[in-house]
């Protein structure tokens, strides 16, 4: 029976499957799962799977043979179950389970009153949700029979371009909005560090280590990935690729960070501030006698006694390197004076290749590679001794070598590395010897090494090998002469440079002659570096190389793939940038080996546990004349950063970007943070400044070497750009610390014989003001005047006396008594003059501002402490006394200040008295002035209008005030006596009124129109 059943099945695809093709044999399992496939295309959307299976048997006979319901590549059960599941493509997917899409979800009733309140039927909507049915998302709308595989492979690539196009734009949007979300980020964390830095804020560093003491000068960042470089596969335990032989900084832990605002103790709390500070003030002291100081060596010291953690020490190790670079030797700064490369720096910045800027240039690489090679010594000596490796009874260094070289290459007593050449040192790596002493920079060991085996050396064909070393080993520039070069370039070419192979192939030849090789004849230089780590092990090996091929002069003769210089190794290094290499101290050292000295301190400023050692960093460069900064020390770049980039284009067409330093922005961040606290020791990191300035009467004759890089008036005017805005800084600290003037600025001794010298006056001259004249107009005038033009009246007072202006001192007293007479015109608008005065000048107190007038001290030790707060007439009456008593301070008082004085001392007293109700003592002290004529005599009154004219500004606007409190005295006795009308002080007071009321009359365009009506007023009730 099932045999006719399947004869009869086969028969109903006759005329689909084409004659001549072998029938498909599938399993019950396949079957099985095509005919619940079937039923479920079948059925209607929603309806059960075993009816819609029912419905279906009524299908054409050819349904069951479409795409999706076998593989044609299966052949008997088991393969076919196999085809489905690996080339049935989506509709393998789907083959594997049923999607039940007969009900839907119940909608919940906040959804339900969602959608109502839209004006939507929430049945409806659950309904047309409940028919999708994604199941056949991806199958064809028209069958494709089993037999056609061009339509098969045709679906299977729409479909495949489909979800491609899908998921394309999926990661698109989401990348999308990743990039979004960290450029807001970026630009609002930018906007954020330029906000604090305006406003003086520091907010509170992340990632330090407890007690290490440090604040960040500069805005924390993000740290970015710090993957390891990588040159190619392999690993040893010390020589690690992509490491640095001086070990891996071990990251802070989060949680134990030290606050970015100050602490309690201030800089003394704070032992390396405390220590580093020492070294400035030093530093300070010797710019004063002009002697030469060495910053780095001292700092050094500093940092690698007080190293709280490996991070630091790595950095510590960095210190030497400025010497080195700079003079060649450890101790080369020792007697080099201040700004010694000042001039070399300028011309580096051209991009030409002027000789100055060659040799300047020159020098930073070669001196980069001795650290590197003294390193590499250092390194070398303490590992063999770690290894606890046998030297013999008299060790050398060539011993030492031998015994680097078994710990490295050794195993078991043979060599690890097939590829070493054995053969001319009697079983020993020759070539890896000779690489070894060259990477120690003792190359004249490493030549007589190569002359003890010259023999076995022409035995092997390298005969030549020793002329090469020894014509570039006598080189400074490490030039080789031509017809040496062209030589070992025909050697090279003849099978040297073939010694490397693929990545998991051994090299054809000894890595290390290859390395030799290539340093000594430059050869091959559109590759930089060695493949293999077993010659370049480490970053500081892998910087040390291309140190080693930088040629800076440039001949015409050569080739443009052969032109590398030190801006060139610095470009190759910044591709790279901080990622690929192993963390933030190294980076720093790759930068400033490429001489790169203004980005390797804004990198290493990044990061708040080093922020300390980069201020410090960009201080001893600057000592020294080499760190570049911007010609305008007030311009902050917008982006909060601590570089401003020029770029430019060198001579030879390659584009490169001049990096300068914001000094004065790192000097700026370290005064508002320790401003406060420490103010002294404060002003001497703002002295720093002027190591980038000139004085101001500098004459622009400069030398021939910065002629190149920028015209000298330019030069010259930057330098007095970074001097008067330290002295703008100068006082504008002096003035943020109050009641320390004395000690800052100095102090007037008690006997008026001269002064006390304050803290600034003592470094005067590092400021380039040579005289006490030019200090006390750049720093003590300026101050007195700013805090004048902020209307801080008892510092401007401290600060003119301090300075010699005495007589502005009286003017700024007679300005504040007559501001204080001005304020009470608005209590005289009432009729209630009794409630006017009982109001006094305590109101006018109170309505006084606490920064306009201050209490302070005294820049003379004779001078009585005053407070113009409480009693200015007191306080302005003890001046006149103490400056009238000294001849000296006596003649510098114009007559009419003085003049000014008395009589706003006379018209406070008659308004105190006026207040207290006794009219005839204040009428008596008024008119003693002589302003007011004393009767209506017609001849008086235009005499003492013109006197009027002649007062100063200050007591004429305070006048009005008191013409009308001197009506209103008359006016009180007026009524007091009105029952005397025979008395004659009756018709004096009368007639004194009525004098009064002319000459207001007269000056009446100074006066109010209701102050004037009010002295009608009165004047008629005494009629």
């Amino acid at each position: 029976m099932f045999r006719q059943l399947l004869e009869q099945s086969k028969q109903l695809t006759n005329h689909i499957v084409a004659p001549g093709l072998t029938p498909i044999d599938r399993g019950l399992d396949q079957i099985e799962a095509q005919t619940q496939r079937l039923l479920r295309r079948s059925g209607a959307p929603g309806q059960d799977p075993l009816a819609a299976g029912a419905q279906g048997a009524a299908a054409p006979a050819g349904d069951d043979l479409l795409y999706g319901a076998g593989s044609v590549f299966g052949a008997g059960s088991g393969a076919g179950a196999a085809g489905v599941g690996a080339l049935g493509g989506f509709g393998g997917m789907q083959a594997s389970g049923a999607m039940d899409t007969s009900a839907a979800a119940p909608l919940d009733s906040r959804t339900a009153y969602m959608l109502a309140k839209q004006g939507f039927d929430a049945d409806r909507v659950s309904q047309t949700l409940a028919q999708i049915d994604l199941a056949h998302t991806f199958e064809p709308l028209q069958g494709v029979p089993d037999a056609d595989i061009d339509a098969f492979l045709r679906n299977e690539h729409e479909n495949i371009v489909s979800v491609a196009i899908e998921e394309t734009k999926a990661q698109v949007a989401a990348d999308f909005e990743t990039s979004f979300e960290q450029r807001l980020d970026r630009d609002w964390t930018a906007i954020k560090k330029r906000i604090y830095s305006e406003m003086g804020h520091q907010p509170s560093a992340s990632s330090v280590l407890a007690g290490a003491g440090d604040r960040s000068l500069f805005f924390q960042q993000g740290l970015t990935d710090m993957s390891g470089m990588s040159f190619s596969g392999g690993s040893s335990s010390m020589l690690q690729p992509g490491s640095s032989r001086f070990g891996s900084a071990s990251q802070p832990q989060q949680g134990s960070s030290v606050g970015g605002m100050a602490s309690a103790g201030g800089i003394a709390a704070h032992p390396r501030h405390r220590a580093f500070l020492q070294v400035v003030k030093a530093m300070n002291d010797a710019r004063i006698r002009k002697t030469p100081f060495d910053p780095v060596g001292a700092f050094g010291r500093i940092a690698f006694d007080l190293a709280a953690d490996s991070q630091q020490t790595m950095i510590a190790r960095y210190w030497p390197l400025i010497s080195y670079m700079l003079s060649g030797t450890e101790k080369g700064l020792a007697k080099i004076p201040q700004s010694h490369f000042r001039d070399a720096c300028k011309a580096a910045e051209d991009p030409g290749m002027s000789e100055q800027a060659t040799r300047y240039r020159f020098g930073l690489a070669k001196g980069g590679r001795s650290w590197l090679e003294k390193s590499y010594v250092e390194w070398t000596a303490e590992h063999v001794r770690s290894q606890l490796v046998e030297l013999g009874g008299m060790p050398s260094v060539h011993s030492e070598v031998d015994a680097l070289l078994r710990i490295r290459f050794m195993q078991h007593n043979k060599w690890k590395l097939p590829w070493l050449d054995i053969t001319i040192s009697s079983g020993k790596p020759f070539w890896a010897h000779v690489f070894t002493l060259v990477r120690m920079g003792l190359r004249s060991q490493a030549y007589e090494y190569i002359t003890r085996h010259q023999g076995e050396l022409a035995k092997s064909g390298d005969r030549n090998f020793p002329t090469y070393f020894k014509a570039w080993m006598d080189v400074p520039d490490g030039r080789l002469p031509k017809a040496y070069r062209d030589k070992l370039l025909s050697e090279w070419n003849g099978g040297i440079r073939d010694y490397p192979a693929g990545p998991n192939a051994s090299p054809k030849g000894d890595m290390f002659k290859y390395a030799l090789y290539k340093i000594i004849g430059r050869c091959e230089m559109s590759s930089k570096t060695i493949r293999g780590t077993d010659v370049i092990a480490t970053i500081e090996d892998y910087i040390w190389i291309h140190l080693m091929l930088v040629q800076e002069e440039v001949l015409p003769t050569d080739a443009a793939h052969e032109r590398f210089t030190l801006r060139d190794c610095s470009l190759a290094m910044q591709k790279y940038g901080q990622a690929g290499f192993q963390n933030r101290e190294t980076w720093f050292m790759v930068l400033f080996l490429c001489g790169e000295f203004e980005r390797a301190i804004s990198e290493l400023a990044t990061e708040a546990a080093h922020s300390a050692d980069a201020l410090h960093f960009a201080i001893a460069l600057a000592y020294y004349g080499v760190l570049r900064v911007p010609d305008n020390p007030r311009g902050i770049p917008m982006s909060g950063a601590n570089l401003i980039i020029r770029p430019t284009t060198l001579s030879t067409g390659v584009a490169y970007d001049v990096a300068y330093f914001h000094f004065a922005k790192a000097i700026v961040g370290f005064v508002r943070t320790w401003g406060q606290t420490d103010p002294l020791d404060t002003l001497h990191y703002i002295y720093l400044l002027t190591l980038c300035g000139a004085p101001l009467d500098s004459v622009a004759a400069p030398s021939s070497a910065s002629a190149s890089v920028r015209s000298p008036p330019t030069a010259v005017l930057a330098g007095r750009d970074y001097a008067r805005f330290s002295h703008e800084l100068v006082c504008e600290f002096v003035l943020s610390v109050h009641g320390r003037f004395p000690e800052m600025l100095g102090q007037v001794r008690a006997d008026g014989s001269g002064r006390t010298p304050g803290h600034v006056e003592v470094y005067r001259s590092l400021l380039f003001l040579s005289t006490e004249h030019d200090y006390l107009q750049a720093i003590v005038l300026a101050a007195a005047n700013q805090a004048h033009s902020e209307s801080r009246m008892g510092e401007a007072i401290d600060l003119y006396h301090l300075c010699g202006q005495y007589d502005r001192v009286l003017v700024i007293l007679n300005t504040i008594l007559g501001e204080r007479m001005l304020q009470q015109t608005a209590l005289m608008q009432t009729d209630a003059m009794d409630t006017t005065a009982s109001h006094g000048f305590s109101s006018l107190s109170a309505a006084t501002t606490p920064q306009s007038i201050t209490k302070v001290g005294t820049t003379d030790a004779a001078l009585p402490v005053f407070s113009i707060d409480t009693d200015p007439v007191e306080s302005t009456e003890r001046f006149m006394q103490f400056y009238q008593s000294r001849p000296t301070t006596a003649a510098s008082l114009s007559a009419k200040t003085v003049k000014t004085s008395t009589m706003l001392v006379q018209l406070s007293r008659f308004r105190s008295l006026a207040e207290q109700g006794r009219d005839e003592p204040a009428l008596k002290t008024v008119y003693d002035l002589g302003i007011f004529p004393h009767s209506d005599d017609i001849a008086d009154i235009p005499l003492r209008v013109e006197s009027f004219g002649e007062l100063d500004e200050v007591v004429a606007r305070v006048m009005p005030a008191v013409m009308l409190l001197t009506m209103q005295c008359l006016h009180n006795l007026y009524r007091s006596w009105n029952d005397r009308r025979g008395d004659g002080r009756v018709e004096m007071v009368r007639q004194r009124a009525k004098g009064l009321l002319m000459f207001a009359g007269h000056v009446q365009y100074r006066i109010s129109g209701d102050v004037f009506a009010k002295m009608n007023r009165l004047d008629v009730e005494m009629v």
